[in-house]
């Protein structure tokens, strides 16, 4: 099935990505990696997590998503490429203190980035995207566009490229 020229890798690392969430800047950190297909496709997955301290409407918030990502990376052999990146998913959202109310959402979060090749194991990724979720509910003083926003992502990969 597999011909000639077929090759493969594999990459792990770090992320931290930069939101609005309630009007508020916020820092999401978490891990991502995947299985690289001819230097080109990237199978893998995610997971993130809320770092900074939100308060909506003086209650503590918490949020944390992952799921399943693509990638396609454009020239890989070059010092500087692009790459775009789509996480799908699931996540929830959770106010915690006071008041308690929690609410589960599917996401998409398609992602445009710049690539570095720093050295043969490790490149880093910066990129813009947008965090798409379905509707929230159920929350007090937090609304779907309160969660939607535009994402900043720094990633250092890891690995077999």
């Amino acid at each position: 099935l597999v011909g000639d020229g077929f090759d493969n890798g594999g990459y792990g690392g770090p992320v931290v990505k930069f939101m609005s969430l309630g009007g508020d800047l916020a820092v999401v950190v978490g891990g991502r990696g995947g299985w690289i297909i001819n230097h080109t496709f990237v199978i893998g997955g995610g997971g993130y997590g809320l770092a900074s301290d939100i308060k909506i409407d003086g209650n503590d918030l918490n949020l944390d998503y992952g799921g399943f990502e693509l990638e396609y990376i454009w020239r890989s052999d070059s010092l500087l490429h692009f790459t775009i990146h789509m996480g799908i998913g699931g996540g929830k959202v959770e106010m915690i203190d006071p008041v308690y109310a929690q609410d589960k959402f599917f996401y998409l979060e398609p992602t445009f980035n710049l690539e570095l090749n720093l050295l043969k194991w490790l490149r880093i990724n910066t990129g813009v995207g947008y965090l798409w979720v379905d509707n929230i509910q159920g929350m007090p003083g937090l609304s779907t566009s309160d969660v939607r926003s535009v994402t900043g992502t720094i990633l250092l990969k890891f690995g077999w490229f």
